[in-house]
C-alpha cells in the first residue's frame, strides 16, 4: 500500500526530472549540415527507388531525380523527408 502512495505522491516529481526529448525539441544542425555536401553513391540510386549515399562517416537514404550508380560523386541538394533521414541528391 505505501508503494502506491509513494508512487502517486512522486509521480508529479519525477515527470519532470526524467522527461524524454521528442523530435521537436532536437537541434536540426546536424541534419542541415549534410545539405551543399558531397557524397558518394554506395547503392544505385533510381527515380522509383531510394539509394544510399556515404557522408559524414554516416550511411543515409537518397533519392534523386535520375539514376545514379554505385561510385558517383552526387551534391545533396535537400532533406527529403520529415524524420530527416533521406536526402535529395544530384550528380556532381
Amino acid at each position: 500500500m505505501s508503494s502506491l502512495t509513494l508512487l502517486f505522491a512522486l509521480r508529479k516529481y519525477s515527470l519532470k526530472i526524467f522527461k524524454g526529448k521528442t523530435r521537436d525539441s532536437i537541434h536540426d544542425d546536424y541534419t542541415d549540415s549534410k545539405i551543399g555536401k558531397t557524397a558518394i553513391v554506395t547503392k544505385t540510386i533510381t527515380p522509383n527507388m531510394p539509394g544510399e549515399i556515404k557522408v559524414m562517416g554516416s550511411f543515409w537514404r537518397a533519392i534523386a531525380e535520375e539514376e545514379i550508380e554505385e561510385g558517383k560523386t552526387v551534391l545533396i541538394e535537400s532533406q527529403d523527408s520529415e524524420d530527416g533521414l533521406t536526402s535529395k541528391v544530384k550528380p556532381v
